[in-house]
């Protein structure tokens, strides 16, 4: 037993000064650890990987989402065009998204 409390001691020295050696690479502007947040969202590192990811494994969603962005941009056209058609459809596509 006597052999175990200087490697928990050396465990929680460590802890500490790896925290303190976060904090000081978070105020150099280095890292995003504590106090300080990332962008978050798609634009942030890991929502990037996740989105890759995401891509890999499922790729149905990928396609849907292609899909769905494509007809939202010729809705788009069609409003800005003056045809009027594309007004019903796009509310339409509102609706019937969850």
């Amino acid at each position: 037993m006597s052999t175990w409390i200087p490697v928990i001691v050396g465990l929680g020295i460590l802890a500490v000064a790896m925290d303190q050696f976060a904090l000081w690479l978070e105020r150099k502007g280095w890292l995003y650890y504590r106090h300080k947040k990332g962008s978050g969202g798609n634009s942030s590192l890991s929502g990037g990987i996740v989105t890759q990811f995401q891509g890999i494994f499922e790729p149905e969603t990928h396609i849907l989402e292609q899909v769905e962005s494509e007809e939202t941009m010729t809705q788009v056209e069609k409003e800005f065009s003056g045809d009027g058609s594309g007004d019903e459809k796009l509310s339409e596509n509102k609706n019937s998204k969850p």
